[in-house]
């Protein structure tokens, strides 16, 4: 039987880093920005265009 650990325990390995964590799963540092952009744009213009809208209705009205 497998038990599961409580979300209060301690990590078996105190101490790890983020860093550490990353390098043991073979997570290298992003070398630019531009590998982060994606080769096509995620929306077409018009989509854009209701997204800004939308955006900018949302900045001017008052949330409560």
């Amino acid at each position: 039987m497998v038990q599961s650990q409580a979300q209060d325990e301690a990590p078996s390995e105190p101490g790890m880093t983020i860093e550490e964590l990353a390098r043991r799963q073979g997570i290298e540092p992003v070398s630019s920005f531009e590998v982060l952009v994606p080769p096509e744009p995620l929306f077409d213009d018009d989509e854009h265009a209701a997204f800004l809208k939308w955006l900018r209705e949302l900045r001017h009205s008052e949330v409560a």
